[in-house]
């Protein structure tokens, strides 16, 4: 039974014309603003989603204006968008990855607001989201959307569009956040190389966002909007140097945590002077060869100096670090805001083993020093910075161009110092890697291009 309220409400929107076939949908006006707006028919049911939904205010999430019942029936009004859906797009034009990348983060965002509600979407699909002229993206149709809740095992009806629904959507267990992010990453496919991932998967930086969304298992995909985002926005470092500044080099460094294998023997220590801190490398000029060389910040040490950087590693959390390189070694002194510690020394772990298979490039190891890279990436696709260490013992070749100069490598070491479960940084166990300088893909995997073998990094170890 509906109230007088309700009675004036249903007289104040007027219906003036439908959208689609269903006859639940119309273009209404607002008899008191004058001002188009959206009349959807719901069932019932719906109220308590719909009202939770009405307080949400986020650019990228359709605004209800007003919820009221009449005659057995829920209506919803919403804001009139103008723009188009995305499905319009893809029918029409395609996408650049930039495009679809900008499109993600919008609808993470968006995500993050409704799953912060525990409001579960349920039917996210291109045909449910509008795009305006200046490329702002909302989500729309909240037609099956429920309220989650922890106490349930399974959702009561089976609701959703198949080719963008998870497989727990089905019937397998209760849908939660992680089922909006599954369906957004077929959705994101689809918006890139117009196929759904079944048919054809989206690659490069995009492709890694896509596949971590739509694994089977819920528990491997990101466990929630906001982390979605970090990870995109460590793929997007390209835009952010790190923030450098050059010191003297000190003789000692005190109260440290030694995380180290190497060989042992004492190092002299050597003033560095204040030299202007360097620029990011050239591609050409850095240790590891990196297939998208703008997008990864990095600190190359050739000589003995100190260097203070800075990074946020994830959703605020700072890093504070003291590279220094004395000779042979490099030590990282770690600070973080949540105050954790830790200072690492590498050291050439690998002499042995190399002088057992033997000089392949005829370096003279003992007239020159290996030299350093720091470079920052979601190496493990955590959503959270790691910092990627390699040493590598190479010469330069000048040539009479010097636009032809190049580099031998000896042999690489890398490591992962990457955050662990609990908030503590960590070093790896070293991987060692014989002749060609290693590759670092788009898709944070490590490729040794003399061994033909490709690695990967994730739960603390290489793969």
């Amino acid at each position: 039974m509906h109230t007088l309220a309700d009675e004036y409400k249903s007289e104040r929107y007027k219906k003036r014309s439908p959208i689609g076939a269903k006859g639940n949908l119309w273009i209404a006006e607002d008899s008191v603003t004058q001002k188009r707006c959206v009349m959807r028919r719901l069932p019932m049911h719906m109220q308590a989603v719909c009202q939770r939904l009405s307080t949400i205010r986020h650019a990228g999430v359709v605004e209800i204006l007003d919820v009221f019942p009449y005659e057995c029936s829920l209506y919803v009004i919403e804001e009139y968008l103008e723009g188009k859906p995305l499905s319009d797009m893809i029918d029409t034009q395609r996408l650049s990855k930039r495009q679809v990348m900008s499109i993600a983060k919008q609808l993470f965002s968006a995500l993050s607001v409704l799953h912060g509600q525990n409001i579960v979407h349920r039917d996210i699909k291109p045909e449910n989201m509008m795009i305006d002229t200046r490329g702002r993206v909302k989500l729309i149709d909240f037609g099956i959307a429920r309220l989650f809740s922890e106490d349930k095992r399974g959702d009561t009806t089976v609701k959703g569009t198949k080719d963008y629904a998870p497989p727990e959507q089905y019937g397998f267990s209760q849908t939660d956040r992680r089922a909006d992010i599954y369906s957004l990453g077929v959705t994101l496919n689809e918006l890139a190389v117009g196929r759904l991932p079944e048919d054809k998967l989206c690659g490069g930086r995009l492709g890694v966002i896509i596949r971590r969304c739509i694994e089977f298992d819920p528990k491997k995909r990101y466990q929630d909007a906001a982390q979605a985002l970090r990870h995109i926005k460590r793929l997007e470092w390209g835009s952010a140097p790190l923030i450098l500044s050059c010191l003297p080099l000190l003789a000692v460094m005190a109260a440290v945590l030694i995380l180290s294998n190497g060989t042992g023997r004492d190092k002299d220590k050597e003033p560095a002077g204040n030299e202007t801190p360097p620029a990011l490398p050239e591609p050409e000029e850095r240790i590891l060869s990196v297939q998208d060389p703008g997008q990864y910040p990095a600190l190359l040490m050739t000589e003995n100096k100190e260097y203070m950087f800075s990074s946020d590693l994830r959703c605020g959390l700072m890093l504070s670090a003291k590279a220094v390189k004395n000779k042979e070694q490099l030590s990282l002194d770690c600070t973080l805001s949540n105050g954790g510690h830790a200072v690492f020394r590498f050291d050439d772990v690998c002499a042995d083993l190399y002088q057992k298979q033997g000089h392949e490039n005829n370096i003279a190891l003992e007239e020159t020093t290996p030299e350093y890279e720091i470079v920052l990436d979601d190496i493990d696709e955590n959503g959270a910075l790691d910092l990627l260490i390699t040493l590598a013992w190479r010469c330069r070749v000048d040539t009479p161009k010097a636009a032809e100069r190049f580099f031998i490598t000896e042999y690489s070491t890398v490591w992962v110092v990457y955050l662990a479960e609990d908030g503590r940084l960590v070093c790896s166990e070293p991987l060692y890697l014989n002749g060609c300088a290693p590759s670092l893909q788009t898709d944070s995997l490590l490729y040794d291009s003399d061994a033909m073998e490709w690695h990967a990094f994730y739960d603390g170890v290489w793969r």
